[in-house]
């Protein structure tokens, strides 16, 4: 989508000790809009700017969870690579609570 840019990150990990409390994001997602979660085995390979490129000329989610994936791996792939991406869908709002 034009004007699109990579949110700040977020930057938590989980244990068994100390602070625990996850980051909370809530916001609308639009029709087309992408919503990424991804690992360090994706955002330490890639730039920001390639991940927005990426995000924004995959026709499918699934497209660009793929490239995004392979990505990573072609960079080096030295970590795991991990990530969640959720596409707004028209008629299919995702309204905050």
């Amino acid at each position: 989508r034009s004007g699109a840019h990579c949110a700040p990150r977020l930057h938590r990990a989980l244990g068994t000790e100390g602070d625990n409390t996850p980051d909370l994001l809530a916001a609308d997602l639009q029709p087309g809009d992408r919503f990424l979660l991804c690992t360090d085995g994706l955002t330490g390979m890639t730039r920001d700017d390639e991940i927005e490129k990426t995000l924004l000329d995959s026709q499918t989610a699934d497209e660009a969870a793929d490239r995004l994936i392979q990505m990573a791996l072609d960079a080096g792939g030295s970590d795991n690579v991990t990530l969640i991406l959720c596409t707004g869908e028209e008629g299919k709002p995702w309204k905050q609570d």
